[in-house]
């Protein structure tokens, strides 16, 4: 369950990539799950997108 409130903290822009299967290559559910690779600031995220978290 507390995986699972971590995406609750996705950024808008990281959720609309995955539902429109856009995001990048080597985003996985395993990388996202992970607390420490998961930044909680969306700016944070939308900066380490292209080093895909």
């Amino acid at each position: 369950m507390g995986q699972v409130l971590l995406l609750a903290f996705l950024s808008p822009e990281l959720v609309e990539s995955i539902l429109a299967a856009q995001q990048p290559a080597g985003l996985t559910a395993q990388k996202l799950f992970w607390r420490d690779r998961l930044p909680l600031r969306w700016e944070e995220q939308e900066r380490s997108r292209g080093s895909v978290m």
